[in-house]
């Protein structure tokens, strides 16, 4: 019912870890649009945004998606997915068009990297520590 072409995952690129809620340090999220063209007529249901197969977490839809409802054949339709990431490093997930039962029609991988800073521990000077035994008789 619907078509994605034969392109790699998408790429939303480097993005910064902001607290719930938060705008600093900008950007804390990205938006980009994936059009599908619609290969039958019928009914769709609401996309999925998924982070390694988890809905409404690190992606998640935003608004003025398309392909919902009923879409004909030759036609296109968009739908706007949102990068925020919650944690530093890769994140993976999917784009997935669903039918009005369910049906899986089409996957689009999506991948971003969460950049935040990280922890570092210096290698401490070792020490010796002296310790006296305590006993306690019950």
């Amino acid at each position: 019912m619907v078509s994605t072409g034969t392109s790699p995952a998408l790429n939303f690129g480097n993005i910064n870890v902001c607290s719930s809620g938060g705008v600093t340090p900008a950007t804390c999220s990205k938006t980009l649009t994936l059009t599908y063209k619609v290969t039958a007529t019928g009914t769709l249901d609401t996309p999925r945004a998924v982070t390694k197969g988890t809905p409404d977490l690190d992606y998640t839809l935003a608004s003025g998606s398309t392909c919902t409802g009923l879409v004909t054949q030759g036609t296109s339709c968009k739908v706007k997915v949102k990068l925020a990431p919650r944690f530093s490093g890769l994140r993976k997930g999917a784009v997935e068009i669903v039918d009005a039962s369910g049906k899986l029609l089409a996957t689009t991988l999506i991948y971003g990297i969460g950049v935040a800073p990280q922890i570092a521990f210096d290698p401490a000077a070792q020490t010796t520590v002296t310790a006296a035994a305590l006993f306690c008789d019950r």
